[in-house]
């Protein structure tokens, strides 16, 4: 299927994790754009730059056990999780982070989760030989702690209840959003390129409705010829 702009679905309650991250800024500023309802939680709240009236900031650390999450999440239409790690040491920041908030939203009977993660954790069957190369010998080499941790993050959300998403996007890029990509579920993207974040950030928004990703991996990516 492809993905275009703009989002026509009804007004939205989301919490979104991860707001200060480059995606996470997008997801928030879009949804607001959009007139949805926004709890942007991030580790320094202060971060998050965005000044807006349907706009909630929580200061949320997702390796700090006291926080309560249930008033967060409560009511809440959807949960849009960006979390990321830049450091290349071992993280539980994608697995903990998730689980944390599954818990919450079980508890407060919120079903609607949507998660980034990576193409790079598999080899694509077909792959040509010197992009496996790259692939296996490089990437994953240098992403090995957050690939592990975001496959600890798939399972635990393939072992709950949850309506959830996993959207596995490629090498993320800056600038205007390119307004048409594609997504492919459960299969990677045979001929996918790089993808602008600002397109990530929208099609997050518009699958909170979309059942056909309901418990899926959806890979989203530009057409490689579009990726330049």
């Amino acid at each position: 299927m492809t993905s275009r702009h703009r989002s026509t679905q009804p007004k939205l309650k989301l919490v979104v994790l991860g707001a200060t991250g480059a995606t996470g800024q997008l997801i928030v500023s879009q949804a607001l754009e959009q007139g949805h309802h926004v709890t942007a939680l991030a580790r320094h709240s202060e971060g998050v730059a965005a000044s807006h009236p349907q706009l909630q900031v929580v200061a949320f650390d997702v390796l700090n056990p006291n926080v309560d999450l249930d008033p967060v999440v409560a009511d809440a239409d959807a949960v849009l999780s960006a979390l990321g790690s830049r450091e290349r040491r071992p993280t539980t920041v994608y697995s903990s982070g998730v689980q944390r908030i599954a818990k919450a939203m079980q508890d407060q009977g919120v079903r609607r989760l949507l998660c980034i993660s990576s193409d790079g954790i598999d080899v694509p069957a077909g792959l040509p030989w010197p992009q496996r190369v790259v692939l296996c010998q490089i990437i994953q080499r240098i992403y090995r702690h957050q690939y592990a941790d975001m496959v600890r993050m798939e399972s635990c959300l393939r072992s709950s209840s949850l309506d959830w998403t996993v959207i596995r996007a490629p090498r993320l890029t800056d600038g205007p959003p390119m307004g048409h990509t594609r997504v492919f579920v459960i299969e990677p993207i045979p001929d996918g390129g790089s993808l602008r974040r600002a397109d990530l950030a929208q099609f997050m928004i518009d699958a909170v409705n979309q059942p056909e990703t309901l418990g899926r991996l959806a890979h989203h990516a530009s057409p490689r010829r579009q990726s330049l």
